[in-house]
């Protein structure tokens, strides 16, 4: 979840910023800032099709959890700690 966040956050930076560069680009009529803009806008694009995808991974790796304890089953240490080596494994970009 923590993730997710940090590249909505980032998304939403990212949107502002291309926001700032389009007005910068329209009042001056500057291209250099037409450019950044795009640059900013698909950063943003970027960043919030990640913070989706982190999102709908997170949920599955809960819901992996949350189907191996229910029924009162419970894991032991070591199948506890592989669960969460593979999922730190998988936030590696």
């Amino acid at each position: 979840m923590h993730d997710q966040r940090t590249w909505r956050g980032l998304a939403v930076t990212y949107a502002v910023a291309a926001i700032v560069q389009l007005y910068l680009a329209l009042s001056m009529g500057a291209t250099w800032a037409g450019v950044l803009a795009v640059l900013w806008l698909l950063a943003a694009l970027g960043s919030g099709v990640i913070a989706l995808r982190q999102g709908h991974h997170d949920q599955d790796e809960d819901a992996d959890l949350d189907e191996l304890t229910e029924g009162g089953l419970r894991l032991d240490d070591e199948e506890l700690v592989q669960w969460a080596a593979r999922r730190a494994g998988d936030r590696t970009l």
